[in-house]
């Protein structure tokens, strides 16, 4: 699964705790537009709702920085 970077900023401020027409606002788009993201996002990552593909993108983070972690401990 590969996020655009706009995508990967919405789920950010999804986890921020905005909502979509904050997530709008703040990304100069309209809310229609986040709700489009947010449906591509979905399919992407083959989850249904805003939690689940929050809790994808948190646990891939999660795992992108622990092995970052393990490359700088390897050096």
């Amino acid at each position: 699964m590969r996020l655009t970077r706009r995508e990967e900023q919405v789920l950010s401020l999804i986890a921020s705790g905005m909502k979509n027409a904050e997530i709008a606002t703040c990304m100069g788009l309209s809310v229609r537009t986040v709700h489009a993201r947010l449906a591509n996002i979905y399919l992407k990552m083959g989850v249904t709702n805003r939690s689940a593909a929050l809790m994808e993108f948190l646990k891939n983070r999660i795992a992108v920085e622990l092995k970052l972690v393990e490359e700088k401990n390897v050096k």
